[in-house]
């Protein structure tokens, strides 16, 4: 078992209306008929068998390099062992643009971990919009 906690981040990202998941890099529309919005899953998970402690977390979303408001802005949660935290973002399809989403989590590096390396995830993908 873990001795210490284990912030671990990742991002999924699903296509609507079709709930599939897409692979970061993943380009959406136009076709007769785009489905286009896709759904940002932000998700903080501490894999460990310890209680990780206050820990901050922020969530970003960039447009055609351009920052957006932070759909995660500055939070602090505490996550027991083995809990999950996420947050859902709904891009649609009618806002075209090429998109980073990314995902820091235990911002400052307060908390002494097994693993520092994954606390961050970022994703990507375009939505080309409606014809």
């Amino acid at each position: 078992m873990a001795k210490l906690p284990d912030v671990y981040c990742w991002i999924k990202l699903i296509e609507q209306p079709t709930g599939k998941v897409i692979a970061s890099g993943t380009s959406i529309g136009p076709n007769p008929n785009p489905a286009g919005s896709v759904t940002v899953r932000y998700v903080v998970a501490n894999d460990s068998d310890k209680p990780t402690g206050d820990i901050m977390i922020v969530g970003t979303l960039k447009k055609s390099g351009n920052s957006l408001p932070h759909p995660v802005p500055a939070t602090k949660i505490h996550l027991q062992p083995k809990q999950l935290w996420k947050h859902e973002h709904k891009v649609l399809n009618t806002d075209a643009g090429s998109y980073v989403v990314s995902l820091l989590g235990e911002v400052g590096n307060f908390v002494n971990e097994e693993d520092e390396k994954n606390n961050k995830a970022t994703a990507n993908f375009t939505i080309f919009g409606k014809l």
